[in-house]
Order: C-alpha cells, then sequence, then structure tokens
C-alpha cells in the first residue's frame, strides 16, 4: 500500500446530493493498520481514492470497478483505469474501528463509498409526511425504520424509509437483509439520479419486494415492483412514474394493504 503525488482529475459536481468519498492520508493508513485492508492489497492513494497500481493485470483478486457517474462525474474520463471497491464486511470493519471521517453521512452503494450531503427542508417535509402516512397503515409487530440501514450483497445503503416485518426488536444485533425488508423509500431531492440509479440497480439485485423514489422536484413518485435478482443488468420489471393525483396502492404479502394519491404522501 503507498501514495503517490495525485493525479489530476476534475472535483465533483457541487450540486450533487451524494459524491464519491475522498479517503485522507490517515484514513488509508488506517486501514491497513487496522486490518481493513491488508498490506499487500494492489491499491495506492491518488487524490482521495484507491485506484490499482499500473503494474497490477486481471485476475485481480479484489473487488474492482469504476464508480457510477451518478456520484463520479468524472467517470468517463478514467473508466479505463479500475478503482478498488469495498466489500461490505470491509466497509463495516470502517465503522466499527472509526477510521471515517464521522463528521460527513456515507453509505456503502455497489462497493463504493458515497458521502451523503446535507439534507434541506423540502427534502425533509416530503420524508416526514411519507412517514406519518405509511405509519399509519403498518400491520401489527411491523416497524418503519428511518434512514437507518439495512444490508444487501454489496451495498449498506441507508434509505430515507423502510418497512420492515418484524418489531423494531428483532434488529438489536443485526441490520435487516432483503428477506426483512416489504418496501423501501428514497425521497430524492438532488439524489435522483444516485436514487434511480446504482440504488436502484442494487435494491433490484436483492430483490427488495417494492421501491418508490419520491421525486420532491418534479413532485412525481416512481413507484418500482417486481425485482429482477441478481443478474447483469438488475432492474425491477414493474416501473410507473405517477403524478400528483395519481394514486398508489400497497399491498404487500397481503397484511398491508392501503391507498394514497401522491399528493397525499408528498404532503401537497
Amino acid at each position: 500500500m503507498t501514495v503517490i503525488a495525485p493525479r489530476q482529475h476534475q472535483q465533483s459536481d457541487p450540486n450533487l446530493g451524494a459524491r464519491l468519498y475522498l479517503f485522507s492520508v490517515e484514513e488509508y493508513f488506517e486501514m491497513a493498520r487496522k486490518g481493513v485492508l491488508k498490506e499487500t492489497d494492489p491499491v495506492e492513494l491518488i487524490e482521495g481514492l484507491l485506484y490499482l497500481k499500473d503494474s497490477i493485470v486481471p485476475p485481480y483478486g479484489v473487488p474492482v470497478g469504476i464508480p457510477p457517474v451518478e456520484i463520479w462525474p468524472e467517470a468517463n474520463v478514467w473508466s479505463s483505469h479500475p478503482l478498488r471497491r469495498l466489500t461490505v464486511t470491509e466497509y463495516e470493519g470502517l465503522l466499527r474501528e472509526g477510521i471515517l471521517d464521522l463528521a460527513k453521512r456515507h453509505e456503502l452503494i455497489e462497493g463504493w463509498v458515497v458521502e451523503k450531503m446535507s439534507r434541506n427542508p423540502p427534502h425533509d417535509y416530503v420524508l416526514s409526511c411519507m412517514q406519518d402516512a405509511l405509519a399509519t397503515a403498518l400491520p401489527k409487530d411491523w416497524y418503519l425504520r428511518n434512514q437507518m440501514a439495512i444490508t444487501l450483497d454489496e451495498s449498506l445503503p441507508e434509505p430515507d424509509l423502510a418497512i420492515v416485518i418484524w418489531p423494531k426488536s428483532h434488529f438489536q444485533t443485526r441490520h435487516p437483509t432483503p428477506g426483512d425488508v416489504a418496501l423501501v423509500v428514497e425521497v430524492a431531492d438532488k439524489t435522483l439520479a444516485l436514487d434511480l440509479g446504482a440504488k436502484c440497480r442494487s435494491y433490484a439485485r436483492n430483490r427488495i419486494l417494492e421501491l418508490w423514489v419520491a421525486d420532491v422536484a418534479n413532485r412525481t413518485l416512481h413507484v418500482f415492483k417486481n425485482p429482477s435478482g441478481p443478474t447483469d443488468q438488475p432492474s425491477f420489471a414493474s416501473h410507473h412514474k405517477l403524478g400528483m393525483d395519481e394514486h398508489v396502492h400497497l399491498d404487500i404479502l397481503g397484511k398491508l394493504n392501503a391507498r394514497w394519491t401522491v399528493r397525499e404522501l408528498f404532503g401537497a
């Protein structure tokens, strides 16, 4: 593991609601010292990013890829040089050992540590309205989680809302996994591209039953159902984009059955 002179690349768009996390030199060496990465890991830190060393050729022996453009706009420029992705276990190690900057909000999406920007009042208002609406429809012993992690195969996202089919006491020592989750809700302001892109893929690949993405700016609700599971291009077979006066019907496992207009969910 080495640190070499920085390679110049563009800075992320400041208007993005989320962006690729940039590791400090101190964090980089703490990863090795705490055993999150091995000393033999074929990476070097360049401007906060974990690049594979130029001398390394496939098979790499570690997870690699190119970050999605939703969190790294310059991905198309550097697409010929893969970066090191992190496993869920490695990311949990970063959290457990207190390596990441606690002043920043972050989550793991498809192996990439994503730094989340500060929320704004329109986002929080729609989030609170949707939380209130969903809470009234919950079956007994189901639980509505607010910005708490769920464990996926390559991700540890923190969706704005998630309905799980167990009481909260069920998750004292672990995060929910896909089989525990009835609905995931992402409220998107500046994060719409990420929520409809990498996050949607992750939820489809892990067979999350239903995903809602609330587009705050355009006052629409994206409803995704029928996930593909793990494929080369994970997706949901059903995707409906609903306007303010259209209805959304939530029918989960025969136990949760409710209906709202999008306007009601948005508190408009």
